[in-house]
């Protein structure tokens, strides 16, 4: 059994969330990580916001 620390974020995703119109669910899913990280230390609202803000404007 894995402990998250404090301070640490768990980030669950559906394929919802990242299938849209990509072609490859994988690019999909590793932008997803680098705009989580890119947003890394704010506090959790913040986060979400920052992370549907990027999911949801046009590429």
């Amino acid at each position: 059994m894995s402990i998250l620390p404090p301070g640490k974020v768990l980030m669950l995703y559906s394929n919802g969330l990242i299938g849209g119109n990509a072609t490859d669910p994988g690019s999909s899913a590793q932008a997803l990580l680098d705009s989580g990280n890119r947003a890394a230390g704010t506090d959790l609202e913040n986060l979400a916001d920052h992370l549907v803000a990027e999911v949801s404007s046009p590429q």
